[in-house]
């Protein structure tokens, strides 16, 4: 049966002539996961308010992603949503009397409808499909006391499943608070643990070894802004939160489907820091060890002599860092806060010589090396409870796996 057999879609839009000063909280694409999850933001006013905040949603409809529909953002709002407000990047699907809310999320979670809208997708780094074509795609359905079985079988289970990742992403948090942890007392403290300290005079910084000077960022690394050309071929590049950056595209520029204006990117080489503009406040920065190019919301930061390129990247990693610059963001929305590179720039750091600063980056290369092999083993867990979960939903919605 069809999406739009069994239920109304994006029936319900706030005008633009909403008051301004209407108080509601706003679900963007980011807010939903993979797992079904809702995370509601602070409070936003419509004057002040994305424009893709329109959608208005009641309890018991299903938030389906259009945009980047590889990531599967699907959801139930399966609690009072008076005064929330949803992306126009999702459809919102209010189920009539012929299914039932956590049936038809379900459903369209199942391999077999999301393959559909996957492949139905029109885009490369920024997949989408229309709410037509949305709702033309055939979910597998079943009776009503049927969808029932469905769902009580299958949220007993998958709840248990829930429970575990949960437990796993938490023992995953506890390790990256180790490793921020170590990394922000060994690049504010250093190696040598009796070192007799001092005031840094920087509130953030606190006490640093007293042969350590405390300087702007700009005394030992600089912006490198050099324009991509749109005629040679090269990576186009991706910054991972607490990876660094990765090429996401082998083929280049050249040939481009979605062709795109690329001239304005910047170029980024090894042994460069690239940061985005807006998620370095959430530590969204890294290494960069290819040659390639990022759009112009980015940063390229290269050392001088006076800087170690492991050991600046490091800082920057920091939260009480990240927290500083928050002093110089921009932006009308928590989650578009800006910060300029020339604001970076000026911030003072805790800087050692540069043979300490080498010192540092080897002592933390290795201990970090450690803690992320143990995070890697615990998300390979998660990963393979998720698939369960993935598989056990398909199964049981298609009606390859019988239940009572």
């Amino acid at each position: 049966m069809r999406l739009k057999d069994v239920a109304l879609i994006n029936q319900k839009s706030l005008s633009n002539n909403t008051q301004s000063n209407y108080v509601f909280k706003y679900i963007d694409i980011s807010s939903v996961d993979s797992d079904g999850r809702i995370v509601l933001g602070e409070d936003v006013e419509f004057g002040e308010a994305p424009s893709r905040a329109r959608r208005i949603i009641s309890k018991g409809d299903v938030l389906v992603s259009t945009v980047r529909t590889y990531l599967r953002a699907i959801a139930s709002v399966d609690f009072d949503a008076t005064d929330i407000i949803a992306s126009t990047g999702f459809a919102v699907c209010t189920p009539n009397y012929k299914v039932f809310s956590k049936y038809l999320m379900y459903a369209l979670h199942s391999d077999t409808v999301m393959n559909e809208i996957i492949k139905a997708s029109m885009g490369v780094s920024y997949p989408a499909i229309s709410t037509e074509i949305l709702s033309a795609i055939n979910i597998p359905y079943v009776t009503n006391e049927q969808q029932s079985t469905v769902v009580c079988f299958l949220s007993k289970y998958i709840g248990k499943i829930d429970e575990q990742v949960k437990l796993l992403e938490k023992k995953v948090e506890a390790y990256k608070n180790l490793k921020r942890s170590f990394i922000n007392e060994t690049v504010t403290r250093g190696l040598d643990k009796n070192v007799k300290l001092k005031d840094s005079g920087v509130d953030w910084i606190g006490m640093v070894p007293e042969a350590w000077e405390v300087k702007r960022l700009e005394s030992c690394i600089y912006e490198v802004v050099v324009k991509n050309n749109p005629v040679r071929t090269t990576n186009l590049l991706s910054l991972i939160k607490d990876v660094g950056v990765i090429p996401y595209s082998e083929k280049g520029l050249v040939g481009n489907k979605e062709k795109l204006d690329y001239s304005e990117y910047k170029v980024a080489y090894p042994n460069t820091i690239v940061t985005n503009s807006m998620n370095i406040l959430i530590g969204s920065v890294g290494l960069c060890n290819y040659e390639g190019c990022v759009s112009p919301v980015y940063y390229v930061f290269k050392t001088n002599a006076l800087g170690n390129i492991k050991y600046i990247n490091y800082l920057f990693s920091t939260r009480a860092f990240q927290r500083e610059l928050r002093k110089y963001a921009n932006g009308i929305l928590e989650i578009r806060l800006r910060v300029s590179a020339s604001d970076i720039l000026k911030c003072e750091v805790p800087l050692p010589c540069i043979e300490e600063q080498q010192a540092i980056a080897n002592y933390l290369d290795d201990k970090c090396d450690k803690i992320d092999k143990a995070i890697e083993l615990v998300e390979k867990q998660i990963d393979a409870y998720k698939r369960l979960k993935r598989s056990l939903i398909n199964e049981v919605v298609t009606g390859k796996r019988r239940v009572a």
